[in-house]
């Protein structure tokens, strides 16, 4: 139980990876002419498999897939190269250059007024993060609720991204013959968006900011590629499609203002705790 409470925001995220990813095995059996059997032999191999076993086998398969999504995903909000507007660095930026967001004693930080103010904003917010975190899980319960807040939601999007993918891969897939060529419109934009992605790391890539994203963009493209042959299995793509884009939608919205709340958490806390030291100064900013 206590492994679990753990990895509870990682198996959410998980569980949550379960439409893509069957959609994709769906897509994988229709292209090679058999209907979509999945379950059917995982109830199989359950009923012959001890019930201890398969869960521990289940819990390994929704936490290997949450931590694979989870890193992915924050790779994927926090990464210039695909030239996206909002991402964490940027919130992050925007938090700590709002003089509002400051305590009263406090000046505003230097790196605002500078160009660099996105690795400014970053090396400040790492410093007070780990000054906070070190007080212990007990004295920093809404911080942490807020984190893992921030785990699920970005997960959560992410996932709701590729399903929304892959149903515009299946409503092309379901059209009749030449038509099914409108799936090389998103598989050819996501393959562009990814190698020009790919592209801006080769200056600076590093073991630590690999091209996660852009791989898993590729590797959707060419599970797009599955419906050119035989097309796409009879399914409700159109509903799902809405239905996807709406949640992804409410959990990018939900990410962005989590995010802002647990960096203004950071921010006040650190402060406070610097404060209550005794003989202790507020640090420069």
């Amino acid at each position: 139980m206590d492994a679990l409470k753990l990895a509870f925001d990682t198996i959410i995220v998980g569980a949550l990876a379960l439409p893509w990813l069957a959609l994709i095995i769906d897509f994988y059996l229709f292209s090679r002419g058999e209907s979509f059997k999945v379950l059917s032999p995982l109830q199989q191999a359950g009923s012959a498999v001890p019930q201890a076993v398969s869960a521990v086998l289940l819990f390994t398969a929704a936490y290997f897939l949450g931590a694979a999504v989870s890193r992915i995903s924050g790779d994927l909000f926090n990464d210039d190269d695909l030239g996206q507007g909002v991402t964490e660095d940027r919130i992050r930026a925007e938090v700590y250059c709002n003089p509002a967001n400051l305590p009263p004693s406090v000046k505003p930080f230097e790196f605002c007024r500078g160009a660099n103010r996105l690795i400014g904003a970053r090396k400040a917010f790492d410093q007070q993060e780990a000054e906070v975190l070190l007080q212990g899980s007990d004295k920093i319960e809404t911080i942490s609720q807020l984190h893992a807040q921030i785990s699920v939601l970005r997960g959560a999007t992410l996932n709701g991204l590729l399903v929304c993918i892959l149903c515009v891969f299946g409503i092309c897939g379901r059209l009749k013959g030449w038509n099914r060529l409108w799936a090389l419109i998103p598989i050819a934009g996501l393959s562009g968006l990814a190698a020009h992605a790919i592209l801006g790391h080769l200056g600076h890539m590093t073991a630590a900011d690999l091209p996660f994203t852009e791989s898993t963009l590729v590797a959707v493209a060419l599970a797009g590629c599955l419906v050119l042959p035989r097309g796409a299995p009879d399914r409700k793509y159109g509903a799902g499609l809405l239905l996807s884009l709406l949640l992804t939608g409410l959990g990018f919205c939900a990410w962005c203002w989590t995010e802002v709340l647990y960096d203004q958490q950071v921010l006040h806390s650190s402060y406070a705790l610097t404060m209550a030291a005794p003989g202790k100064q507020v640090p420069a900013p």
